[in-house]
């Protein structure tokens, strides 16, 4: 059999497959349009139709590649992990912003999804960037990479997400540049003496909304569910972001209809 005949008889999307199956041969997809004609042997063809299959489960394709593009790179992600969405780009746009120019701002990103940045403390101008709930590190790492002035501190209540966290930072070599630490919302950086900026995409969904099945199933819903309202995680992390006296400012991503609530 070959690459084409297995792409086409998937029965699933292509673009999807044609990863699929590049992946399990160890190759990038554009080597499948070169290579369509190619023979599978039967381990291959085995690898393949084992990622084919998990994928028809519902299983994200990013979880079985173990990786995902975001900001132009490539992350790893395990199902420890949300996988990174393209949304959560705009949350880097408005932060880098955000330092040259600080200043409220609230900016619709996707169906239902903004960006909320806030100034906190005006006279303050923040050394350091606090990437609350770092997850994979997409955020932290991309703003490392992209404010390179700046030292970051990724935080997690999760061990395995604060490894892939670190993971991602030696894949771009900035592992001396970000602090990894673990716990919850802004406790990991009650002692900071230095003015920071906090950055998060923290759980906001709330609890019992419906989502498609790759999500529910499979993502984790630690990082997905913020209470009844979605409102728990993020209404927590903006009070002490308040009441900490080196807080600069803070960007979050919420849903544009938590907005009134969440700022009240």
């Amino acid at each position: 059999m070959t690459i084409g005949e297995i792409i086409r008889g998937s029965g699933l999307d292509r673009s999807e497959s044609e990863i699929l199956v590049a992946e399990a041969l160890g190759n990038e997809r554009t080597w499948i349009l070169a290579h369509e004609r190619d023979e599978v042997e039967e381990r291959q063809r085995q690898h393949i139709e084992e990622f084919l299959g998990r994928r028809k489960s519902g299983e994200p394709v990013s979880y079985i590649t173990g990786k995902k593009e975001f900001f132009a790179r490539t992350f790893s992600v395990t199902p420890a992990v949300l996988i990174p969405r393209p949304s959560t780009e705009q949350l880097i746009v408005s932060t880098v912003r955000f330092l040259r120019n600080p200043r409220d701002e609230t900016r619709e990103v996707d169906a239902n999804v903004s960006v909320v940045a806030r100034v906190l403390r005006l006279e303050l101008r923040p050394t350091m960037i606090v990437d609350v709930g770092t997850g994979s590190g997409c955020i932290a790492v991309t703003l490392a990479l992209e404010c390179p002035g700046l030292r970051v501190v990724a935080t997690d209540v999760s061990e395995e997400a604060l490894r892939v966290a670190r993971e991602n930072a030696r894949r771009y070599g900035i592992s001396g540049k970000i602090e990894f630490l673990a716990g919850g919302e802004l406790q990991p950086v009650g002692h900071l003496r230095e003015p920071f900026l906090i950055v998060s995409n923290p759980p906001y969904v709330p609890s019992g909304a419906p989502l498609s099945r790759e999500v529910r199933d499979f993502e984790p819903s630690s990082a997905l569910f913020g209470g009844p309202e979605g409102m728990d995680v993020l209404t927590r992390i903006l009070s002490q972001a308040r009441n900490h006296p080196f807080c600069a400012g803070i960007l979050l991503e919420c849903q544009t209809d938590q907005i009134s609530k969440l700022l009240a």
